[in-house]
């Protein structure tokens, strides 16, 4: 049996030699106006699967994405922090995203937050 100093000492140094946060930078402030089109789609709601991601995605991105007939078919990130963190996270969400109102637009512009 391990004695209870010798425990506590492992489980500092463990705790110690984990990866540092990646730092969440702001935002930027820049208003995006989407088209019509891309406001339309939201008009009969949206599908988002729920996904448990390991390690949890933290920060925020903004996406390009086109749709044809609800479905996401092309994400291009355009800005997030930190990068490292969300950029595959972000691809694989907004790849799973149905709008139910089936309608299509190119270029949209969403901005997303995890966390």
């Amino acid at each position: 049996m391990i004695p209870a100093a010798l425990g506590l000492a492992m489980l500092i140094a463990g705790c110690s030699t984990a990866p540092a946060r990646e730092p969440v930078l702001p935002e930027p402030s820049f208003v995006q106006t989407n088209s019509a089109e891309c406001s339309a789609l939201w008009s009969n709601g949206v599908d988002i699967p729920k996904a448990e991601y390991e390690p949890r995605p933290y920060g925020w991105s903004i996406v390009r994405i086109d749709v044809e007939r609800g479905v996401v078919t092309d994400v291009e990130i355009l800005d997030g922090s930190p990068r490292k963190v969300i950029d595959a996270p972000t691809l694989e969400h907004f790849r799973k995203v149905r709008f139910l109102s089936l309608g299509s637009a190119h270029g949209c512009i969403i901005r997303h937050k995890w966390g």
